[in-house]
């Protein structure tokens, strides 16, 4: 396959946009096949499973998106509007909901991060869908919003789990058992209609759209093995987590590299201090790209337990040794729990301005030369 199909070429999209589902749901499928077989209890998440996976790549991941906004100067001066007022909006009006139900505002905040979630699916679709030169279908929509809303389907008619996606009670209940099954025929129907178009296609232009196919094809696996096949934290946090923190991850770097290959002049800035972007987005500092990403989570994270949930202490001895005497009252934990889900919150909106896709094969090619 040529290399203009991929979003930066076969390895680089293998290793960290596509790859990442088809691994994650290779190994749930293997650890939940063992522990079955054995008749052995799947293991928890555990404290340091939840290390590696909430935080260093779901937490860290929202971080990233600094790198495409607030650090750039194109992307402030641009977007200048929506980068101050979001925050504030989003924070005022967290606040306000919590205050008067912290029910209510977990389930808010948990419906947008779904909906973030099932879009960024949609969004790397469009964009193979405009590297492979035929475009985004009817079907192929509907095939990767299938793939993702069937799942959540299931998942609201089959509650409580032993996984949630923020806290407990977060989803809505009492889905009756009917419409998941009205559900899942019409989700086996789109996918044997995709499948049909998938031949059509190959006997049209005489090859499969591959990307697509694979890109398609993952989503339906990691979605529906970490949801409907198994009933665990561990294996729902490891191809939900994964699968869609690690290519977001990817795309910012890959885009900030791009950018600076077309315009050398490009910079980061915090502050009165400047990099050139194509000397931050090099090989050799990833692991500070990484590193930056993985503090600003470690921090969030450790005001996160040390005044609202206590659950890791161990990973977080120093705020629990400075801090841990302190208790928020109701009106104080409102403020700090929208304070605390901001990052989250405003790069969950800003992602509608600065992946918007209009055209997605002008964005394509503007991503990466061809």
């Amino acid at each position: 396959m040529e290399k203009s199909r991929w979003i930066r070429g076969p390895g680089f999209d293998l290793a960290f946009f596509i790859g990442p589902a088809w691994f994650t749901a290779a190994a749930a499928i293997a650890v939940g096949v063992y522990a079955r077989a054995r008749e052995l209890e799947i293991p928890s998440l555990g404290p340091y499973g939840w290390l590696a996976l909430v935080l260093l790549v779901d937490v860290a991941h929202v971080y990233s998106t600094l790198f495409r906004t607030y650090l750039d100067p194109k992307e402030r001066a641009e977007h200048r509007g929506a980068l101050l007022w979001i925050p504030i909006a989003a924070w005022a009006v967290g606040a306000l909901i919590h205050s008067v139900d912290p029910a209510l505002f977990w389930r808010v905040l948990t419906y947008v991060a779904v909906f973030h979630f099932v879009r960024q699916q949609y969004g790397f679709l469009a964009l193979y869908g405009a590297k492979d030169g035929s475009g985004v279908t009817p079907l192929d929509r509907a095939a990767v919003y299938a793939a993702t809303l069937y799942p959540l389907v299931y998942w609201h008619a089959h509650l409580p789990r032993d996984f949630v996606w923020f806290i407990a009670g977060d989803f809505a209940t009492g889905l009756p058992p009917a419409v998941e099954l009205l559900a899942r025929i019409a989700a086996l129907a789109i996918g044997a209609a995709w499948i049909l178009e998938q031949f059509s296609v190959r006997r049209r232009i005489g090859r499969f759209s591959a990307t697509k196919v694979l890109w398609i094809v993952g989503t339906a696996l990691a979605w529906n093995v970490g949801i409907v096949v198994f009933n665990s934290d561990l294996l729902f946090t490891l191809t939900n987590v994964v699968a869609h923190g690690v290519p977001y991850l990817a795309l910012v770097w890959i885009t900030g590299r791009t950018g600076s290959e077309r315009d050398p002049r490009r910079v980061l800035s915090v502050g009165a201090y400047r990099i050139r972007s194509g000397r931050f987005f090099t090989l050799s500092l990833v692991p500070v790209y990484l590193g930056v990403l993985f503090l600003l989570a470690y921090l969030e994270e450790g005001f996160w337990d040390v005044w609202i949930w206590r659950d890791h202490v161990a990973l977080f001895p120093e705020f629990h040794r400075f801090l841990g005497d302190f208790r928020p009252g109701p009106a104080l934990t409102a403020i700090l729990v929208a304070l605390l889900t901001l990052p989250q919150a405003t790069h969950y909106v800003l992602d509608g301005f600065i992946w918007r896709i209009r055209r997605p094969q002008d964005w394509a090619r503007g991503l990466i030369p061809e």
